[in-house]
């Protein structure tokens, strides 16, 4: 039955205006800082080419931190062009000015780079470092997560926001809905607001989603009265309808019901009436409550605050806040209650809500969504025998670290244990167990979840392993490393130039040894490497499949560091500082539901000073939320 009018989709295209207006708002400050001028710089004029200007000086002040020194830079070789075009379209950039004549410089020190690189050997690049704040004063401003758009929620979010509403599974339904787009490049998350358009097209699939829901309440009278809380008396029951009503309406738009709505509600019930049966009135107000815009919407109004540019959000709005970081869903009952008698503006009160919310099972559902899109294994291609195990195997290592075992949150890349079925512990040609338990990891294999075949998977090209893939999405994940375009005349979705039946990957795979291509193959394939001891889904080998002769070593390198097999892998991963800012800055993204800028960096060097107190997940989280940024809009 179709529910809603014109007048009401006017609501959706309201909201879209506003969103809009909202997104060109925040980033207005980003287009008025950026030289759009074909020189890239904030000098109109132009200047001779021998200005005299020290590009190697002028390379090591502005571009050496991100970049690396010159002689192991990156960006060798880069052009004018290059330059120019990075510096006016990456907005990560845009807090760098540079004139003409200092782009032409720096463009010619680059040049020379290009044979300093070895040629004979497996070359090793450094890896930018960190800073680390001296303290973590700037995370607890309350400008420290500067603006939120409004967001809109994710599949995940409505798919869990309604289950725990109901305890009725939507998930067959959400294909209705429209795509969580993600952008590899700057941000892995799909809460990204930046995304998330909207069309009519999009409203009409929340209408259809919203319909198909409800349907799954027909018939289904017992849970109809256990959400309200009563046993209607007859088909215009107006007591147990608002009950209904106000219980159901104030967890999904998180906030209160008011007498007003509750007064239109009633055209609902009267359509029951009509056909002599209440319980088509609560099936069509969830059917409504599903597709409201301040269910589909977190609406953050806020309240002006006397001398400050801040807003300071509203009790319910820091509930929303806190129930969609901790649990990814809706806040519960006594969240809103808490809310209701104005007690999370205060910082003592808002974390003990967050510590009860972290025991909570939800958190546990939450965390483990966030790793798998942070590290990039959410949606991976696994054998159908074994996908429930290889899910499971890496889900139990995320709680074990953040849940149960006190443990440093970097330890998913070190942990000596991981938890296998009879089935998987065969597959990966470990010692046989007898039921699904922890065990422990013999030799090289290691590496924490390094060694899961659900993280591995991410790594399959070409009938086998890619080297240079798995590389890649460490360092774009775990390292937050930046990687421009594939060259032109690259083909990556063939094997390398000399792949034939017989040729070792080590020959294939050489471009880590052509000058043109050392500057990012010395980092990406010198890790991938250190993987080749693990197929796609993780079994042991030693040597390359079907090739004898190709005998597979796990050397290679993080950066400038050495390593020997996937555990010592891991062990540089879990101690590296540029791991530990890479997630301090994935988590600000996931918070915020946007990329992270240049202005955010003083914020994620002071969460890397506050995560270094006790190196937990769950000390950095409490510590964003007790922050007074967290209550600001």
């Amino acid at each position: 039955m179709r529910l809603f009018t014109s007048s009401y989709k006017t609501y959706f295209a309201f909201l879209l205006i506003a969103s809009n207006i909202l997104f060109f708002q925040n980033c207005s400050g980003r287009f008025n800082t950026m030289n759009l001028d074909s020189t890239g710089s904030n000098d109109q004029s132009s200047s001779a080419p021998n200005s005299g200007l020290d590009g190697v000086a002028l390379y090591s002040q502005k571009c050496a931190t991100c970049h690396m020194d010159l002689g192991h830079s990156v960006k060798a070789g880069r052009s004018i062009s290059q330059i120019t075009d990075a510096l006016q379209n990456i907005p990560q950039m845009d807090f760098l000015k540079l004139s003409s004549a200092e782009i032409q410089a720096i463009a010619s020190a680059l040049s020379g780079t290009l044979n300093q690189l070895p040629t004979t050997s497996v070359p090793t690049l450094p890896i930018g470092g960190v800073r680390v704040a001296v303290n973590s004063t700037e995370l607890s401003k309350p400008s420290a997560f500067s603006a939120i758009s409004m967001r809109r929620l994710t599949r995940a979010e409505i798919k869990q926001s309604l289950f725990d509403v109901f305890a009725v599974d939507p998930a067959s339904l959400l294909s209705q809905l429209p795509l969580d787009l993600t952008d590899e490049a700057l941000n892995p998350f799909d809460n990204d607001v930046s995304l998330q358009s909207i069309s009519s097209s999009a409203v009409e699939s929340y209408d259809n989603f919203a319909q198909a829901y409800s349907n799954l309440f027909v018939n289904n009278n017992a849970k109809i009265e256990a959400l309200a809380g009563c046993r209607p008396t007859s088909s215009g029951d107006q007591v147990c309808f608002n009950q209904f009503a106000d219980r159901i309406g104030r967890l999904l738009l998180r906030r209160p019901i008011t007498s007003v709505e509750l007064a239109n509600y009633k055209i609902l019930l009267d359509r029951a009436v009509a056909v002599n049966n209440f319980y088509l009135a609560p099936q069509l107000l969830i059917q409504m409550f599903s597709e409201h815009p301040e269910f589909l919407y977190r609406i953050e109004v806020g309240q002006a605050v006397v001398g400050s540019v801040q807003r300071q959000l509203t009790d319910y709005e820091i509930a929303s806040r806190l129930s969609f970081f901790i649990w990814g869903s809706g806040p519960d009952a006594v969240l809103l209650d808490a809310a209701a008698a104005g007690l999370l503006k205060n910082e003592t009160q808002r974390l003990a809500q967050a510590d009860r919310m972290w025991a909570d099972a939800r958190a546990k559902r939450q965390w483990k969504r966030f790793h798998a899109q942070w590290l990039g294994y959410d949606e991976v291609s696994l054998p159908s025998n074994l996908a429930n195990d290889m899910i499971q195997e890496t889900d139990q290592l995320v709680e074990k670290i953040n849940f149960s075992a006190n443990t440093k949150w970097m330890n998913l890349f070190s942990f000596t244990q991981t938890y296998v079925t009879p089935q998987l512990a065969q597959h990966y040609g470990m010692a046989s167990v007898a039921s699904t338990s922890w065990v422990n990891y013999a030799g090289s294999r290691g590496g924490g979840l390094l060694s899961h075949g659900r993280f591995l998977a991410q790594g399959s090209k070409f009938g086998d392993t890619s080297p240079t893939l798995r590389g890649y999405r460490i360092l774009k994940r775990a390292l937050c490393q930046k990687f421009g375009p594939v060259p032109v005349g690259v083909d990556p979705d063939n094997p390398p130039v000399g792949t034939s039946a017989s040729s070792c990957k080590t020959s294939t795979y050489s471009m880590r040894l052509q000058t043109s291509c050392t500057a990012c193959h010395a980092l990406t394939d010198n890790i991938g490497f250190g993987l080749e001891n693990f197929s796609p889904t993780g079994q042991w080998r030693d040597t390359e499949p079907n090739k004898p002769n190709c005998k597979i070593d796990g050397e290679g390198s993080v950066g400038t560091e050495l390593f020997s097999g996937p555990a010592e892998l891991g062990q540089n991963l879990a101690q590296n500082p540029v791991v530990v800012q890479c997630a301090m800055r994935q988590l600000l993204r996931y918070s915020t539901g946007r990329a992270d800028q240049a202005t955010d960096q003083p914020v994620i060097e002071a969460m890397h000073s506050e995560y270094l107190k006790s190196e937990t997940l769950k000390s950095i989280v409490m510590a964003m939320i007790k922050s007074s940024g967290f209550i600001n809009k």
